[in-house]
């Protein structure tokens, strides 16, 4: 029994494990062109030990071309977070163009032995243009062509009328159209050049606009 060695009985030191998630949501997903959207950050210490200085970064997390800033920081600095702990922020965006828009991931970094990088969701947003702005792109330019055709349409009933009145004061005038006395003239000298020149009449209505 000397010979025995006894050990001491102990309790295992457990160091803990460290598990952060971040999610990211907005308010409306099927959202129109003007209107206001809530983006929530949601990070959540599912580990067993407490994390501080964490990073929250979204700079990215929407396109520029399609969203305007409104209220709130694209970026957060948590101090710590305990154990089952969330914390929760908000910035307010403004919709300002129409299209289906691909919204990246936000970030957190932090330390703990080592530096660790989570992501979260990505998502996706389809943006509409207000039903009214959808009814001016085609109204307008229907209108524009109703505008031209009646444009069109007085020109021309305008140009028939001008036509007629010219040819009522040229018979007045001359007794006969004028345009087509003139005309008749030009077909008799026509004829006569051919004369004059040794070719034949060679159909009836020829030698009758002549003789």
């Amino acid at each position: 029994q000397g010979a025995l060695l006894r050990y001491k009985e102990f309790a295992p030191i457990i160091l803990g494990y460290r598990e952060i998630i971040i999610s990211k949501s907005w308010s409306d997903y099927d959202c129109r062109s003007g209107d206001f959207v809530i983006v929530t950050i949601n990070v959540t210490n599912m580990g067993n030990v407490v994390i501080q200085n964490i990073t929250v970064n979204d700079v990215f997390g929407f396109p520029k071309l399609g969203f305007i800033l409104y209220k709130g920081a694209l970026d957060k600095v948590i101090n710590e977070i305990k154990p089952n702990e969330s914390i929760i922020y908000t910035y307010t965006l403004i919709n300002n163009k129409q299209g289906i828009y691909k919204i990246n991931a936000a970030y957190i970094k932090y330390y703990y032995l080592i530096q660790k990088i989570n992501y979260s969701n990505e998502l996706t947003i389809k943006v509409r243009n207000k039903f009214l702005i959808n009814g001016l792109w085609i109204l307008l330019p229907a209108g524009f062509g109703l505008i031209s055709i009646i444009s069109l349409y007085w020109w021309k009933n305008r140009y028939d009328i001008e036509s007629a009145e010219f040819e009522r004061r040229e018979e007045l005038m001359f007794g006969v159209d004028y345009r087509t006395s003139a005309w008749d003239k030009f077909v008799i000298e026509e004829h006569l050049d051919q004369l004059e020149k040794g070719l034949k009449l060679t159909t009836k209505r020829e030698k009758e606009e002549v003789y």
